[in-house]
């Protein structure tokens, strides 16, 4: 604890404004590297799906492009993502108060936009691996638009659970919190 004292002293008097923007320019820099490991190993999954299903490969792990240390990186920057949004709290659902209709309201809101945000995303890779793959002649886009349309009803219904069950923890975090305080 002395030794960062020290070196914050040595440092010199830091200016808020400045270091507000570093941190500022610090989460941006950590989101477009966790979106871009996530496209990038969502595009080489649908590339390698892709191969598979026209038989353009012998197996199904031919061409594997996303390489273990992308996963790990891939899992750290996401879990650093969890655990910020966990300190920090999801915004939009502070209304504990209020009826469930409301929470289920805002989750329901939150599964639809993620579920139409993940296929529109899964659509669009496997459409453009398909391009690079096949070319235009045979392509088939419908097929990459019900895959999307699937992916997204899947992932729309799992971050609906997930929100739920995130609202219904804080409300109980909440209230024994209250009677923890009534009781003093």
């Amino acid at each position: 604890m002395r030794f960062t004292k020290s070196l914050r002293a040595f440092g010199g008097p830091v200016d808020e404004r400045v270091r507000a923007e570093t941190d500022r320019i610090y989460k941006v820099g950590f989101w477009i590297l966790a979106v871009g490991l996530m496209v990038y190993q969502y595009y080489g999954y649908w590339k390698s799906q892709v191969e598979w299903v026209y038989g353009l490969v012998d197996s199904a792990h031919a061409h594997e492009y996303v390489d273990p240390f992308v996963r790990v990186l891939f899992f750290a920057a996401f879990l650093v993502i969890a655990f910020l949004l966990y300190r920090r709290g999801l915004t939009g659902i502070d209304d504990f108060d209020g009826p469930s209709e409301s929470s289920t309201g805002a989750c329901l809101n939150g599964a639809a936009l993620a579920g139409l945000a993940v296929g529109v995303l899964t659509a669009a890779v496997r459409f453009v691996a398909q391009c690079q793959l096949l070319g235009f002649d045979r392509m088939r886009p419908l097929d990459d638009a019900v895959i999307g349309v699937f992916m997204g009803l899947q992932a729309g219904f799992l971050v609906f659970l997930v929100l739920l069950a995130y609202h219904h923890l804080a409300k109980r975090r909440l209230a024994k919190l209250e009677k923890d305080l009534d009781d003093d």
